[in-house]
């Protein structure tokens, strides 16, 4: 009798341990924040502009993505702009909003465990540049950091740009002012030129070689 009713005991401290790990295991939080149609520079807050569209209607185009430690969490913003991550397990996350219009500056959130689920953030763009970590405060904010642009801006014409960027028709304009200039030249007075200056300086093997030829005696 005594070795069954041990025997039950230690059944059921296993269950009770394996029920706490369980709920230890599943303990989760709340990851809170706010995105903002704003842009923030040097501790100053300016506005944007919508285009003429409004802000529930930019809002409900957003959704919010926290992913890391192989886990993956998504929502939408609300019509303020505020949005809540529920069921998020301890651990460190990427946080970014997605935007079809502006792009939103990331942050890094740590959900603590020891803490119970106190959140702590900072701008991922810290991790990249050479400047001080900036934390962000709870609950989180989520600013603009641009805006997407899908057109590109038409280049007026310049036909000052397309002569001097293409090399075909830098050479187009070279053999163009080469043959203007060539109707000032004579062809045949130039070969006339060439010839007298080529019968004045004729030289003999004399002139070359006076050392290597016999000398001739004049004729008396």
């Amino acid at each position: 009798v005594s070795t069954q009713s041990t025997g039950m005991k230690m059944r059921i401290i296993c269950l009770f341990l394996f029920f706490f790990w369980v709920c230890s295991c599943s303990e989760t939080y709340s990851v809170v924040g706010k995105v903002k149609l704003a842009i923030r520079a040097n501790n100053t807050v300016t506005q944007i502009s919508l285009d003429g569209k409004s802000p529930p209607e930019i809002f409900s185009a957003i959704k919010v993505k926290l992913h890391g430690n192989d886990r993956y969490y998504q929502t939408f913003v609300r019509q303020d702009g505020n949005f809540v991550i529920h069921n998020v397990v301890p651990g460190a996350y990427y946080l970014e909003a997605l935007s079809p219009h502006y792009q939103f500056s990331p942050l890094r959130v740590d959900v603590s465990k020891k803490n119970k689920g106190k959140v702590k953030a900072r701008y991922a763009l810290s991790d990249f540049v050479d400047e001080p970590v900036k934390s962000v405060a709870y609950p989180l904010s989520l600013f603009v950091e641009g805006k997407y642009e899908f057109w590109q801006e038409r280049v007026p014409f310049d036909i000052l740009k397309i002569v001097t960027n293409s090399p075909m028709m830098l050479m187009i304009g070279f053999m163009i002012l080469m043959m203007f200039f060539m109707q000032f030249f004579d062809p045949k007075e130039t070969l006339k030129e060439l010839q007298q200056q080529d019968s004045g300086n004729a030289k003999t093997p004399h002139d070359y070689l006076p050392s290597l030829l016999p000398q001739v005696p004049k004729k008396r």
